[in-house]
């Protein structure tokens, strides 16, 4: 006879959305630059991970499409930076646990298109 466990399936997702139209947005709405904005948050995730700048983050566990990382649709704004959540399953096994990023506004001020 196999044991099996469940697991929990908590999640978060974070949501933005115009106040006049009601209409959800994207960080294409805030940023000017999306691949830019990659590349200053994905220095935050491989210092979190202890994981230098030549690693491959697929061969680390990590499910990035074409071993590059991207900043997930799930964000939001607090006070002085952005958040970037991935929850568990997005982009590691669920051993993994979810992912929070925060990333100082100084950091990407200069990619903002809207005001925050």
């Amino acid at each position: 006879m196999g044991l099996c466990g469940a697991y929990g399936n908590g999640y978060n997702n974070y949501f933005q959305f115009d106040k006049s139209t009601g209409k959800a947005l994207k960080l294409t709405d805030f940023f000017t630059d999306v691949n830019a904005l990659n590349k200053i948050v994905e220095p935050h995730f491989r210092k979190l991970f202890k994981l230098t700048s030549k690693e491959s983050l697929n061969d680390n566990g990590f499910w990035f499409e074409n071993d590059q990382f991207s900043v997930y649709e799930n964000f939001t704004f607090q006070v002085g930076e952005l958040l970037v959540y991935y929850n568990s399953y997005d982009i590691a096994p669920y051993s993994g646990g979810p992912t929070e990023l925060l990333v100082p506004f100084e950091e990407i001020k200069h990619l903002l298109k809207r005001d925050i």
